[in-house]
């Protein structure tokens, strides 16, 4: 029972040296902060405005160039300041920087070896550089926090930078542009091969921060005001970047299609990269990111969004995925489309694809002829997931003649072994579909998701035992439907019978959308299908390993029944404005889980998060903010 055991002692010990060297840092750097006269920064703040006014009526007076320098950079940062304030403010920097640099040269003591003090002592300064919701309002805490990330750590995840007391930015406007610069000269930060951005910021810190990373890998960024200037530092000082997700809801709403493609192309312009596409020729494009193996960027239903993604496919022909593998609803974001907007006008100019995962319509497989089939999957020979959106309504012996063709282009790929099924509102239109596919792949199968994704969809009991029986070897589960109402049994008696899952490992089981709105009755009823379903398919999963559901204050009940032998528990808390589980409710959950060693908490309210990790700080268990992924922790 890791939440009953004491942690190991190396962990105990590097949490203490950890508290130690924040605190000591943190006061170093606030006594150094504290020094500067207010009217200093007023001053400094006045200059900044009337710079930036006058920056931005002579910056951008040629639409169409990106240059590599940045608009309104002299680079004299105080020469509109007296020579006292300039003065003061770089010794400040100074200061500063002597600080971290004697953490840097102690860090750089301590040996690397896998397991060893080191991967100890960065759990321990991630978990208690945190942004703490009582704490966050604190400029020279949350700076102090920053800095030790970006000195010290291999993944770096920045939070909002707002507080929960006021809203307001927690780095002041009149501190904005020191700490940007003070970042350019503590940089490069090679120790960064992560970075996770998310909420609120100011810009140009997020792009002094990806200069300075040359050796980043991974770069997640969210619920930021997303510029073309930080999708420009990317391009320019991150060249071995391999995964680039953008998950903002709308990316193209504010990157300019212009910065989108010098970004991705090293300043090429949109027409001659349309150029070449209709040339079928890829010649004279340089790429940005040579090394770029995932990239999500919120395709939508807009046509800039299907307009680049054609490009960026054609030319970035080794992309592995084009989408967030762990996003709640890849429909949502009309994902469904990607197959005829993007993916087969970029294969019929014959381009061979390295894509682990397609995404495909029922309707658009009927409408191409065997050929065709069969060239598209020629040209896309590694795929391993299929996306496939059932909702299209037919006749019975259409629905066949498309399991037909679907079962045509599967046979194609061997290495297939997951599948993400959207169903359709009719259950026996889902089988058709899918029939002749799973006889002959099902026991190929390792991972299962069926989605009901509208609130015109049903997702009956029976199709998923049907679809348990046919692939008796899967060791990953995930079911998805809209509300609780839609997930139905034809069973009055809620008497659900699910096969032996003997393989199966990992189980995700949520709702996406708000509470019904039904008779109590009728809640109570899908209540009772939804609680009986969840138990049923714990009961017939003996190597259960991982489990991650939604609880909203209709279902709260599955908090007080649930006991199983996972070891990996997600909660997704649904409505969290109206309801939220209580510490003691999560606490005893805990207990009745004799295996679990790490409890992930997604969107649950700040202070029930902080009493739980609070309460297992010293024992095996760890706590997490946010979902599988640690994203986002808030």
């Amino acid at each position: 029972m890791a939440w009953n055991c004491p942690c190991t002692l190396q962990d105990l010990v590097a949490k203490v040296l950890a508290k130690s060297v924040i605190y000591e840092t943190e006061s170093r750097i606030q006594a150094v902060i504290s020094s500067v006269p207010p009217e200093v920064l007023i001053a400094r703040a006045t200059v900044y405005i009337l710079k930036s006014r006058f920056t931005r009526s002579t910056c951008y007076e040629d639409e169409d160039s990106l240059d590599e320098e940045e608009c309104g950079k002299d680079g004299n940062e105080g020469s509109s300041q007296s020579p006292d304030e300039s003065d003061m403010l770089t010794m400040t920097a100074a200061l500063v920087k002597d600080t971290l640099d004697n953490v840097r040269r102690w860090w750089s003591t301590i040996p690397k070896n896998n397991g060893g003090p080191r991967e100890t002592l960065e759990e321990a300064f991630d978990h208690y550089t945190d942004v703490h919701p009582r704490e966050d309002h604190d400029f020279s805490r949350h700076l102090t926090y920053l800095l030790l990330k970006l000195v010290l750590l291999e993944s770096v995840f920045v939070d909002r930078d707002y507080g929960d007391k006021d809203k307001r930015c927690v780095i002041p406007f009149a501190w904005e542009s020191w700490v940007e610069t003070f970042i350019s000269s503590l940089a490069p930060f090679e120790n960064i091969h992560e970075l996770k951005v998310y909420g609120g910021m100011y810009p140009n810190i997020l792009s002094e921060i990806l200069k300075g990373t040359p050796n980043l890998k991974s770069l997640f960024i969210s619920h930021i005001n997303i510029t073309d200037e930080i999708l420009m530092a990317a391009s320019r000082s991150c060249p071995k970047l391999e995964k680039l997700y953008l998950l903002h809801n709308f990316p193209w709403q504010v990157i300019s299609m212009r910065a989108f493609c010098a970004a991705f192309f090293k300043c090429a312009s949109k027409n001659e990269l349309v150029s070449g596409y209709r040339a079928g020729r890829v010649r004279n494009i340089r790429k940005s990111f040579s090394c770029l193996r995932e990239v999500e960027l919120a395709y939508g239903d807009i046509n800039v969004a299907r307009d680049f993604h054609r490009l960026l496919l054609f030319y970035y022909n080794e992309l592995r995925t084009m989408n967030c593998e762990w996003k709640v609803n890849v429909f949502d974001d009309n994902y469904a489309a990607h197959s005829r907007e993007v993916l087969i006008p970029v294969t019929i100019k014959g381009v061979k694809l390295s894509l682990s995962n397609v995404f495909l319509e029922c309707g658009t497989i009927y409408t191409m002829g065997l050929e065709q089939l069969h060239k598209f999957a020629w040209n896309c020979p590694d795929v391993t997931s299929l996306i496939l959106d059932c909702t299209s309504s037919s006749t019975p012996r259409v629905s066949e003649a498309e399991g037909r063709h679907i079962l045509e282009l599967v046979l194609e790929w061997h290495k297939l072994e997951n599948l993400h099924i959207n169903v359709n509102a009719e259950h026996e239109l889902t089988i058709a579909y899918l029939l002749p596919t799973l006889k002959t792949k099902g026991p190929l199968l390792r991972s299962l998701t069926l989605e009901a994704a509208t609130t015109s969809q049903k997702l009956d009991v029976g199709t998923l035992s049907f679809f348990l029986e046919q692939c008796p070897n899967l060791s990953n589960l995930n079911i998805r439907v809209w509300k609780q109402s839609m997930l139905q049994t034809s069973d009055k008696k809620n008497k659900i019978n699910i096969p032996v899952c003997q393989e199966l490992r990992e189980l995700s089981f949520h709702e996406d959308g708000p509470g019904d709105t039904e008779t109590i009755q009728e809640e109570e009823r899908h209540r009772d299908t939804w609680v009986g379903f969840l138990g049923a398919l714990i009961d017939a999963s003996p190597q259960l390993y991982a489990l991650s559901i939604s609880i909203c204050r209709e279902l709260s009940s599955v908090l007080d029944k649930l006991s199983c032998d996972v070891q990996v528990l997600h909660v997704h808390v649904k409505s969290c404005y109206e309801w939220n589980p209580s510490t003691e409710q999560l606490r005893k959950l805990v207990s009745r889980l004799p295996n679990l060693q790490h409890l992930y908490l997604e969107e649950v309210r700040g202070k029930t998060f902080w009493k739980i990790k609070h309460y297992y700080r010293h024992t095996g268990l760890k706590v997490h903010w946010g979902n599988l992924h640690g994203w986002p922790r808030t």
